[in-house]
């Protein structure tokens, strides 16, 4: 039985062996876009994104002749750029279309799909974390899996007489092409 007073022991299993895997890949491909990002931008305010860094990176982007397409950093980072920057007056709504867009919708402001992920503070060294990465879809970073589906392993600990369930999947994440992408860091 799978159910246990309202609790679905599966599904609740799955979605933490879900979560692990995706955080898994997540710092895969942080740590490419850390390592082949080809401008940054410090963050004006010293250490919160503002939708004005966000233009200073596309620009740097497209600088290179890339077009970006998306940002990815941390749901605080977003809160606060669509929360409190109405210096970019074209964008004075961002705030009330990140509301209206609902659960489950990815925000779309200054042209860009904006991934917030809730590892992004977990993947960096200590004092080499990052406010944001403005890149291209396809061309920044690339992912390839090795296999098609998660595996999922029984560990058992005979000195602590109990078993640890421990989901993997093997695959590795590239750097796609060079200045395709944009750091935005804390200022120093």
């Amino acid at each position: 039985m799978s159910s246990l007073g309202g609790l679905n022991f599966v599904e609740n299993i799955g979605q933490c062996h879900g979560d692990a895997v995706r955080s898994g890949i997540f710092q895969y491909v942080t740590v490419q876009l850390s390592a082949g990002a080809g401008g940054t931008i410090s963050a004006a305010s010293g250490s919160t994104l503002q939708f004005g860094d966000v233009v200073n990176a596309i620009k740097k982007v497209a600088s290179y002749g890339f077009q970006a397409d998306y940002i990815v950093t941390s749901p605080d980072n977003a809160w606060t750029a669509f929360n409190t920057n109405y210096a970019v007056t074209q964008f004075t709504g961002a705030l009330a279309d990140l509301l209206r867009a609902g659960v489950g919708k990815r925000p779309n402001a200054l042209g860009l799909d904006w991934y917030v992920d809730p590892y992004w503070n977990t993947v960096f060294p200590a004092g080499q974390k990052k406010l944001a990465y403005v890149g291209c879809k396809g061309r920044s970073s690339i992912w390839g899996a090795l296999q098609d589906d998660p595996l999922v392993e029984i560990y058992r600990v005979p000195t602590e007489l109990q078993n640890y369930v421990i989901t993997h999947i093997d695959g590795a994440a590239v750097y796609g092409i060079a200045n395709s992408i944009c750091s935005i860091t804390y200022a120093s």
